[in-house]
């Protein structure tokens, strides 16, 4: 549902006009969702195999929320704003793909 929301969020920026930041929001909603659910049934399937693949792209996700926040940024004085909402994005979206999933032993 919270990666829902990042999407819903990051549109409605968007359509206002900061596309930086809607794209960041929308770019990690997406990812992070789509990873959640291939790790979810994963896990509860006990097939282990397809983490990696998601991780993977999930870390390759946050990375381009963190290059599109830099470079789709406006000027002025929100664009310091929207790197770092872009960077802490990224970064629990980073934080998310390592830790999601893993079962204790």
């Amino acid at each position: 549902m919270a990666f829902a929301m990042l999407v819903v969020m990051g549109v409605g920026v968007a359509v206002q006009g900061s596309y930086g930041l809607g794209f960041a929001f929308v770019v990690a909603g997406l990812a992070g969702g789509v990873g959640a659910a291939v790790i979810a049934v994963s896990v509860w399937r006990a097939r282990l195999a397809g983490h990696r693949v998601v991780r993977i792209s999930m870390g390759v996700a946050a990375v381009v929320v963190l290059l599109a926040g830099v470079v789709l940024a406006p000027g002025g004085i929100d664009r310091g704003f929207v790197m770092v909402v872009s960077a802490l994005l990224a970064l629990l979206l980073a934080m998310f793909a390592l830790l999601a999933g893993d079962r204790a032993r």
